[in-house]
């Protein structure tokens, strides 16, 4: 889990005894279709609307500005792991990287809780927070 949290950037500033460690790139790639995937089903059961009434909804919650407004809540950036010129340079603060690091750890936790608890986890910490 822990390598949800692991910024690309911090991989050029670890020590050899951190050599095997990964970036969260691949967990973020996994954990946007879970993210996707778990807002596109919550709408199609929640709302009796037409196709483009979901979209919308869809659209308003599958984007780096809600993603990153979620991590913030959570708090995640205090927990990254970032090279020290990301850091300086706001990084810990950035939509970009947060709402990275929140895919990467719905990834994560699809990977070791499976899509049930993923999903639920977006539910609450991003859906129930914005609709």
């Amino acid at each position: 889990m822990a390598q949800a949290f692991v910024h690309d950037s911090a991989l050029n500033e670890v020590s050899q005894k951190s050599a095997m460690l990964e970036s969260n790139e691949r967990l973020e790639f996994l954990g946007d279709r879970v993210v996707g995937l778990s807002v596109a089903e919550y709408f199609f059961q929640e709302s009796k609307g037409p196709e483009g009434d979901l979209s919308k909804s869809y659209d308003g919650l599958v984007n780096n500005k809600a993603l990153a407004e979620a991590a913030r809540r959570l708090q995640l950036g205090r927990y990254m792991m970032m090279g020290k010129g990301e850091e300086s340079s706001g990084g810990r603060e950035r939509d970009t990287e947060l709402g990275a690091c929140y895919e990467a750890l719905l990834g994560a936790i699809f990977l070791e809780f499976g899509y049930s608890q993923a999903s639920k986890f977006v539910i609450k910490s991003l859906i129930e927070k914005f609709s």
